[in-house]
């Protein structure tokens, strides 16, 4: 248990000597100064739990050690009584004010005496438990901080070598497609020479394969090089004006050769109510599209295809231009659902998977939207078609 400590102070001896035997027996470590300069060297040395100071002293008076107390961050919670033998009322509002935490009144009575000092280190008490706590609090605040510090620099190193990656991801992708697609071009250009050519039917049936590989390939290069270039933050937007069924048009003649050697109906409508000129990107829009209607094709073995433009009130007012393309294909099951716009997704990754493809086309379109400030969403139920979306800001010619 702790055994307080009590510094008195009196320049009268037998002062001194009457309440160091009043407290003594209660198991306090008292102390004893005979003058206010004593008691202060004194504190320096005990740091007192509490101070029974008397007023009326030579050189240095009660009032004017209790001010060089309370005006010290290292004394100024101490508890202090003063003991005076006046009963001027000024005075004891003078010592309030100064700071004093109670009074006695000489002559002492034990009982009084005994009964205030208990009061007041039970105070004391809960004083250095707070302090004791708060410190903790402090300590416990500091060194979480700390290691928030170290937790936050560690991050933002990964965070900057996980860019420098990316960047460097992004430009080898742009270089290694740029390469690829030049000696491409000239397989894609000669094979259509010789398609022109008279062929054996042999001949013929090989060399369709060979462009329609070629073909695949130069549309994989291509996705791949647009990816990067969103990535590193190269590709820009090319907005200008585009006569809206003209556009529709060419993407639905792009479009019907592949959804007639699948036996897929194709169907394209638009409100009525567009505007014949529109501000956009055009090869964008088309990009994204043809992109979310090839895919839809695809992966439908029967039935339709149907793509649909018209226009929405966004919740601020503005007008949005919303494409609609429903299928009855194979729906993509809701579990995979929320991540199919990420990059190098498929619902069936596995090598042998029926439909080819590396992932890219969905998450391709879904950053094109994003740069037009767009939206981009799906419905789908498994065995039942989907429906994907999207819609980009109107702006009229």
């Amino acid at each position: 248990m702790k055994r307080w400590k009590i510094l008195v102070v009196d320049d009268e001896p037998q002062n001194l000597r009457l309440m160091e035997i009043m407290l003594t027996p209660l198991g306090y470590d008292v102390h004893l100064a005979e003058s206010g300069v004593m008691a202060l060297q004194r504190i320096e040395s005990i740091t007192p739990d509490l101070i029974l100071l008397d007023v009326m002293m030579p050189d240095m008076d009660g009032f004017q050690v209790l001010e060089r107390l309370k005006n010290n961050d290292a004394t100024r919670i101490i508890p202090i009584v003063m003991v005076t033998g006046l009963g001027d009322r000024e005075d004891r509002l003078k010592g309030l004010e100064a700071g004093a935490d109670d009074f006695v009144q000489k002559p002492v009575d034990a009982t009084e005496l005994k009964a205030r000092v208990r009061s007041l280190l039970r105070v004391k008490a809960y004083q250095d438990l707070l302090l004791q706590g708060q410190e903790k609090l402090e300590r416990e605040v500091a060194r979480r901080t700390e290691q928030l510090s170290e937790a936050l620099e560690e991050i933002n190193r990964a965070a900057a070598a996980a860019e420098a990656a990316n960047v460097l991801r992004g430009e080898f992708l742009a270089n290694i497609s740029h390469e690829l697609r030049t000696p491409l071009n000239g397989i894609v250009g000669m094979t259509e020479l010789v398609l022109s050519t008279d062929l054996t039917e042999e001949q013929q049936e090989y060399m369709e394969m060979v462009q329609k590989s070629a073909d695949r390939l130069l549309d994989l290069i291509d996705k791949t090089l647009d990816f990067s270039e969103i990535e590193t933050g190269v590709m820009a937007l090319e907005p200008a004006p585009l006569e809206v069924s003209e556009w529709l048009d060419d993407i639905a003649r792009m479009l019907l050769p592949k959804a007639m050697e699948k036996g897929v109906a194709l169907n394209v409508s638009m409100d009525h109510n567009l505007p014949e000129w529109l501000i956009g990107d055009a090869v964008r829009l088309r990009q994204v599209l043809v992109n979310l209607a090839g895919n839809a094709i695809k992966f439908t073995e029967e039935g339709e295809v149907n793509i649909r433009i018209s226009l929405e009130s966004d919740d601020d007012g503005l007008n949005r231009l919303l494409f609609e393309i429903r299928d009855t294909g194979i729906g993509i099951p809701a579990e995979h659902q929320e991540r199919i716009f990420d990059a190098f997704t498929q619902v069936d990754s596995s090598s042998t998977r029926r439909y080819e493809g590396i992932g890219l086309g969905l998450s391709l379109a879904s950053r094109l939207v994003d740069m037009m400030n767009g939206r981009i969403g799906l419905e789908s139920r498994e065995g039942e078609g989907s429906r994907f979306w999207f819609s980009v800001p109107m702006a009229p010619k």
